[in-house]
């Protein structure tokens, strides 16, 4: 009998793990069905030395166990079963055994008599005595409730949700003594999701758009540069305009050229008296107790140099960026050439007109934020700013310079920047902004400052912003500075703005004023 025992274990033991093997040979493909990966999550349990066998019988059960042949067939069976046999045990069986056992239909009764049961009353409970543990177990709950959950003793008097961007809050009162609790709860954040992946093409950016899970608000982000066109294009000039690509148009006359194939560098020497007629005023300004800064304007041709022709550039470190540059290493002066502020804008609106030689009014916002910084006054990303965009027929002195024909070009978009609208104008010049040599505005805006900017026609542009963070303005085209001087001797901010192709015009400003506070200091 026991060499029969024997024989049968034999067998069970190696009778699966042969057949495990010829089904691998015999059919590969049924091999592969049977031989999956359940997804148990563990490791199988390895036997790295001898003395494991000799210290436990478990070591090996697990070490089979854990290769056993038809191993998930056998466990995906077994789970089959349990769920054929679980739904009608829970649904038929069990409530009879309760009601037989306990003599209640509530499951919950029956959970309960359970957990009284273990922990030292009688097995079984039948009719009355049920309900009294019951009730005593609802009693002890009640008291339970009552020293550890808030919702018990406390009302809530007010209560604010928190949200994205929010902190929230709940304020308890005590029931019995009135008095409150005030509960913090910090603000969530947002939980972005991809909304939309938008391509770059040769006008425009690519970037991807996120949507908040939570409050749907979005945000545009991981920008890509736009496709740029290198093919040879020809420079086609019409009177003063250049005709780009994708029709964008250009300055050619007024100088603008050399500017832009840095045919026109400066010498060290040259830029170096930039710098000293600069420090000379700055000191002549601080004496006065005025504070000083000076802003050049990129070139639309700078900031959107990949809609040129294939005009020959010389140098691409060119004429103003280089004087820049050698000004801010040489003088005090408060100082700006903002052409990466106005590159990087340009992902999210044009920063200058299309037809037009000027930034637009989203350029002189960025323009406007870069002279604030000179100044030590308060910022505002233009991304936080509410801004309309309105189509407009095409338009722009580039076209009327050029002769073209304004049917022959698409529309354009303007922008309209939302800034500071409660401030209100209680004077301005009549004559419009645009074409008035000189502008003069009040406001109400409560920096009783004197403000004045001598410039050129870019300078228009900027005076919806600067107008709302100064209570008293002038704005002069610098061939008129003369008819402003009372203005410039009362300012307590004077700015010099000039185009990138109007340096020059810059430092002649500088020379008047430097003679005009040098004179009146002799006079004094």
């Amino acid at each position: 009998m026991k060499r029969f025992y024997i024989i049968i274990f034999l067998i069970m033991l190696f009778l699966p793990p042969l057949i495990w093997q010829g089904i691998k040979i015999a059919d590969n493909d049924l091999y592969t069905r049977l031989d999956y990966d359940l997804g148990e999550k563990r490791n199988k349990t390895k036997i790295e030395d001898v003395s494991q066998l000799a210290l436990s019988s478990e070591v090996i059960t697990d070490y089979f166990a854990d290769r056993a042949p038809f191993r998930s067939e056998v466990i995906s069976l077994k789970r089959t079963v349990d769920s054929v046999i679980e739904s009608p045990y829970e649904e038929d069986i069990k409530p009879a055994a309760m009601k037989a056992m306990y003599d209640i239909d509530d499951p919950k009764d029956v959970m309960t008599a359970k957990v009284i049961s273990q922990v030292g009353e009688r097995k079984v409970f039948k009719g009355d005595r049920i309900k009294e543990l019951l009730s005593e177990q609802d009693e002890t709950e009640e008291i339970t409730d009552e020293s550890n959950d808030n919702e018990s003793l406390y009302e809530i008097a007010e209560e604010k949700p928190a949200d994205c961007l929010n902190p929230g809050y709940r304020i308890l009162v005590d029931k019995k003594t009135g008095e409150e609790i005030r509960e913090e709860y910090e603000a969530t954040g947002h939980d972005w999701q991809v909304n939309e992946v938008v391509e770059p093409t040769y006008v425009s950016y690519g970037y991807t758009e996120y949507i908040c899970k939570n409050c749907e608000e979005t945000r545009t982000d991981d920008w890509t540069e736009k496709l740029i066109d290198t093919s040879y294009l020809a420079p086609n000039v019409h009177g003063e305009t250049i005709i780009g690509r994708f029709d964008w148009l250009f300055l050619y006359g007024w100088g603008n050229i050399p500017y832009y194939q840095a045919t026109n560098i400066l010498s060290e020497e040259d830029m170096s008296i930039y710098a000293d007629r600069l420090n000379t005023l700055q000191t002549l300004c601080d004496e006065r107790g005025v504070r000083l800064a000076v802003i050049w304007i990129p070139s639309k041709d700078t900031v959107y140099s990949e809609y040129m022709p294939s005009f020959e550039v010389q140098d691409q470190y060119k004429r103003v960026p280089r004087l820049a540059d050698y000004i801010k290493q040489h003088s005090t002066a408060r100082f700006a050439f903002p052409k990466e502020e106005l590159v990087s804008a340009k992902r999210y609106w044009d920063t200058y007109y299309r037809y037009d030689s000027h930034w637009n009014f989203v350029g002189a916002y960025i323009g406007v934020q870069s002279l604030y910084g000179l100044l030590d006054m308060p910022k505002t990303d233009i991304r936080y700013v509410q801004i309309s965009r309105e189509t407009r027929d095409a338009a722009g002195d580039l076209i009327e310079l050029g002769g073209l024909n304004a049917n022959d070009f698409s529309p354009y978009y303007e922008y309209v920047v939302h800034y500071k609208d409660n401030v209100v104008t209680s004077y301005e010049t009549e004559e419009s902004v645009l074409s008035a040599d000189v502008y003069r505005t009040e406001t109400d805006c409560g920096n009783d400052t004197r403000f004045v900017l001598i410039g050129d026609s870019y300078r228009s542009f900027m005076v919806p912003y600067i107008k709302k963070d100064f209570d008293h303005c002038t704005f002069v085209y610098r061939d008129n500075v003369k008819d402003v001087t009372d203005d410039i001797l009362s300012a307590n901010v004077l700015v010099l703005q000039s185009a990138e192709r109007y340096d020059y015009k810059s430092l002649a400003d500088m020379e008047y004023l430097i003679w005009l506070f040098s004179s009146t200091k002799a006079e004094e």
